[in-house]
């Protein structure tokens, strides 16, 4: 019988703790915080561009998960003791011997969301579009100040002549390395955009944004 009581005492007690101190109609408004956060900038912590998709964007830390929908050429993964950059959109590349010029091989069968192929003139667009539009763009300035031409020479192999001789080229720029990285996006989205520094890359009824990650 004693343990019985015990028991029922200590669920009364369980009960009593998971209920609330109260309903919010009992604390005084002296002793309520309410923050209006109806004005842009007005709270802080709030993701206000759930609706953009640009990865280059100078708004500050963006949460749309572009780094994800992105793929890169290559991940770099820092806790393996070798064989650490993996070539994914990339197979490979070379540079020549004073590491101003690289060749980029693309990996074939590589397919963007909405079925066109993936092509080294995605890459070459990428970093042209970057080029003309500095300061305006993430990485612009970068492109611009390092790359004298990009061309495709095929659908699957990319040239890149750099303004100075750069052996870490491809790791600072094109490979995701606790994602920073450069985002490659699809020029034939793209190309149609008459400002990519005003393109959100937001369309439901479009099928944007066209990535190749999940």
């Amino acid at each position: 019988m004693q343990s019985k009581f015990l028991k029922c005492a200590l669920l009364a007690l369980l009960l009593a703790g998971c209920g609330g101190g109260g309903q919010s109609g009992d604390i005084p408004r002296s002793r309520t915080f309410i923050m209006d956060c109806s004005s842009e900038g007005d709270c802080g912590g709030q993701i206000k561009d759930y609706n953009a998709f640009n990865p280059y964007l100078l708004t500050g830390i963006t949460k749309t998960g572009w780094n994800f929908l992105f793929e890169p050429l290559y991940f770099y993964n820092a806790y393996a003791a070798k064989d650490n950059v993996i070539p994914w959109i990339a197979t490979g590349h070379e540079y020549n011997e004073d590491f101003t010029e690289i060749t980029v091989h693309i990996r074939e069968g590589v397919e963007w969301s909405d079925g066109h192929p993936w092509t080294a003139h995605d890459l070459v667009f990428t970093i042209n579009m970057l080029r003309t539009n500095a300061p305006e763009l993430g990485f612009s300035t970068d492109m611009e100040a390092w790359v004298a031409e990009a061309t495709a020479t095929d659908d699957y192999t990319a040239f890149i002549r750099l303004t100075a001789a750069n052996p870490r080229f491809m790791f600072s720029y094109f490979t995701n390395n606790f994602d920073n990285g450069i985002a490659i996006v699809p020029k034939h989205i793209w190309e149609a955009q008459p400002d990519p520094v005003e393109f959100l890359n937001f369309d439901l009824e479009k099928g944007w944004p066209v990535v190749t990650g999940p």
